[in-house]
């Protein structure tokens, strides 16, 4: 009998040690958890807000256009929407300033794919236009259209990155174009047609 109580008497002290010891090894875990998820916390913050920083500095327009629902979509852009904000002088686009806009096309049918610009006024005479990946420069924002064509497959994301300089000109001839054109501009606005056929 006192065999049999002395053995129920250990089994119980060895799960009193091991509860202790549970509850050790789960108070530590706790902390080490709220350690790590705090730092995590921080961490992802910063990453955020570094993010949010380099965002907001390049600060890059996306106008999206999916053929999905229509055939034929059109949207208006200012310039001005589009500067780099480092190169922004007085709140207006003049010699100097530069930037850049992504066009995202999308459907869900395989479609063919044009898209035309039609300035809605006068252009700066010395603002150029580029697509990126091409060396071409464009003097009229007209001219890429005849780039700006092709197919674009079902479900595909296609992005077009269009970039502008109004680049500062050593001319004398070019320097009074500019001086003129940056007192009597501000911006430059245009419009955006693009039209999709399916395949």
């Amino acid at each position: 009998m006192k065999k049999k109580t002395k053995i129920k008497m250990l089994i119980l002290l060895i799960f009193l040690i091991l509860f202790i010891l549970f509850i050790i090894l789960y108070q530590f875990q706790k902390e080490s958890f709220a350690e790590d998820f705090i730092f995590f916390k921080i961490f992802s913050q910063n990453n955020q807000s570094q993010i949010k920083k380099n965002d907001k500095e390049k600060q890059v327009n996306q106008y999206y256009f999916n053929f999905s629902n229509e055939n034929e979509i059109s949207t208006n852009i200012s310039l001005l929407e589009t500067i780099n904000q480092k190169k922004l002088i007085n709140e207006k686009i003049a010699p100097g300033t530069e930037g850049e806009f992504e066009l995202i096309l999308q459907a869900n049918k395989d479609i063919n794919y044009q898209i035309e610009f039609t300035s809605q006024n006068v252009k700066p005479k010395n603002l150029t236009f580029s697509i990126k990946g091409k060396n071409k420069r464009y003097q009229r924002i007209e001219e890429l259209t005849q780039e700006l064509q092709g197919n674009v497959y079902r479900n595909e994301f296609k992005k077009i990155i269009i970039q502008w300089i109004w680049s500062y000109e050593t001319d004398i001839e070019q320097d009074i174009e500019d001086t003129k054109d940056g007192e009597t501009l501000k911006d430059y606005r245009f419009y955006i047609n693009a039209i999709g056929k399916e395949v």
